[in-house]
Parts: C-alpha cells; sequence; structure tokens
C-alpha cells in the first residue's frame, strides 16, 4: 500500500486605496515666504524681496501709479498705455529665471484682442532665446508660452481669456516653471499646462521691452520665487488679498487598506 499527500497553499493579497478630498474652511491666507522679487507697486517701484535693490522696478512708457482700483483695495496699482511696461532693474536683462520657479502677479481688464499680450517677456541681452512665460494670441484669447528659438506660441492646453478679459474685476495669475514644462493657474485654479519652460529670465512685465504687446489696462503686486509653489500656496497667496473672494483651501487625505487570505488545500491518494 502506497499512500501520497499533496498539499497546495495559495497566497492572495488585494490592496485597495482610497482618496478623499475634503476642503480646510476659508482663511484669511498668507504671503508664502522666499520671494525674490516682491512689487507691491504701493506708490513705489522699490523690490522688497531678497534680491534686493538690483531688481527695483523701473516704468517704461507711460506706465504710473494708480489708486482707481487694487485687488486688496487698499494702496495702488500701476496704470498701463500701450507703450508701457514695468522693467525689473536698470540693465538689459531681468532675474534668471533656474529650473524651478513661480511668477505671481493680478490683472484687471486685458487689452483688447486686436493684438498680443504679453505679461511677462525676458531681456535683451540675448534677444534670439529670450521668450515669453506667459502671452494671450491675438484674435484667439489662447493663453501660453512663446519661445523665441523657433518653436514659436505654445499654448496652455486649450485655455482662452475670453471670459475674464475684461469683466471688470480683478484676476489672479500664477505661472510656475519645473520639470521642462509650465503652469498656469488662474484665480487659483490650475487651467492649463505648456510642453516648454522658459530658463532665461523675466524683464518686462506687462508688455515686452519694445511696448507693443500691452497685456492689460491695470497690473499689481508682482511676486518671484525661486521654486515651485503647489496649489495649497497658490490658493494662500490668492487669500492674502482680503478684498478678493475667499476660497477654501484644498487638502487631499489618503488611506490604504491591504487585505490577505490564505487557503490550504491537502490531496490525499492510497494505491494498493
Amino acid at each position: 500500500t502506497t499512500t501520497s499527500t499533496t498539499t497546495t497553499t495559495t497566497t492572495s493579497t488585494t490592496t485597495s486605496t482610497t482618496t478623499t478630498t475634503t476642503t480646510l474652511p476659508c482663511t484669511t491666507g498668507f504671503v508664502p515666504s522666499g520671494a525674490s522679487v516682491a512689487l507691491s507697486f504701493d506708490g513705489s517701484l522699490t523690490n522688497s524681496g531678497s534680491a534686493g535693490s538690483t531688481y527695483d522696478g523701473v516704468f517704461q512708457g507711460s506706465a504710473a501709479f494708480t489708486s482707481a482700483s487694487t485687488p486688496g483695495g487698499t494702496g495702488s496699482s500701476v496704470s498701463l498705455a500701450s507703450d508701457s511696461a514695468v522693467r525689473l532693474g536698470s540693465g538689459s536683462s531681468g532675474i534668471p529665471l533656474g529650473a524651478t520657479y513661480s511668477l505671481s502677479i493680478w490683472f484687471r481688464n486685458a487689452k483688447a484682442s486686436t493684438a498680443h499680450r504679453t505679461m511677462f517677456r525676458g531681456g535683451l541681452a540675448n534677444s534670439t532665446n529670450t521668450h515669453h512665460p506667459l502671452m494671450v494670441q491675438a484674435t484667439t484669447d489662447r493663453a501660453g508660452a512663446f519661445e523665441n528659438a523657433g518653436a514659436g506660441f505654445i499654448p496652455f492646453g486649450t485655455y482662452t481669456l475670453t471670459a475674464i478679459a475684461r469683466d471688470g474685476n480683478w484676476h489672479h495669475l500664477v505661472v510656475v516653471g519645473a520639470n521642462g514644462q509650465t503652469q498656469l493657474y488662474v484665480d487659483t485654479v490650475l487651467v492649463g499646462t505648456a510642453a516648454f519652460q522658459s530658463r532665461t529670465d523675466v524683464f518686462t512685465l506687462g508688455n515686452t521691452y519694445f511696448g507693443s504687446q500691452a497685456f492689460a489696462d491695470q497690473i499689481d503686486e508682482f511676486l518671484f520665487y525661486p521654486l515651485a509653489l503647489n496649489r495649497w500656496q497658490i490658493v494662500n497667496l490668492y487669500n492674502s488679498y482680503g478684498a478678493a473672494a475667499c476660497i477654501a483651501v484644498p487638502a487631499t487625505t489618503t488611506s490604504t487598506t491591504t487585505t490577505t487570505s490564505t487557503s490550504t488545500t491537502t490531496t490525499t491518494s492510497t494505491t494498493t
């Protein structure tokens, strides 16, 4: 008589991940620390960021302070005519962008769509490779970056400025450059990503140096960070301007559950 026994053990593991998105209550917000350039335009072009007076603002054309309206309801902003811009520093190039950066600014009433409109433009030191981290196309109102070395206009997806261009309200723009891409946030919302990242500099705000692509009637509160702000920081930055509509701060909680089960099967056979 021969008896043989075979035992088979099977173990299975199931992992499930649940992501719960919640929001924190609307807060008064804060301005993230670490800005290299901070221009409040409250009657002054002095840079209060860490880069100091090298990147004080300089009015170009007929740019001027105005107290008619501001995002926070106090102080002053900058009024731009078609020839106007604010330059960063008195040289021929602005602050270097580096591998990661964030550019934050407010605008009110974009210029007519009969011409391109540039919010940020690099300097003149190497003009063929100095780019536009943010511009809006004529006629279409499509927002994008512009690569001057050959690729030309690179859109932020399908986003257009049309809905908010001239609604009379202040709007917050944040451009974040990192990992070879550029993201555009409008009033805290990520509206698109361009497959391009300028690595040169930012020299002019609200227009090009040549004065042919004015972006808006007014701009205010420019900040340059040598780091990539996340949406939590962008929402808090937006909320720090008290007159703007407060937005709930996003928070995400992720939980992971792992279940392991084991089954054993025993087979016995007898041969005589």
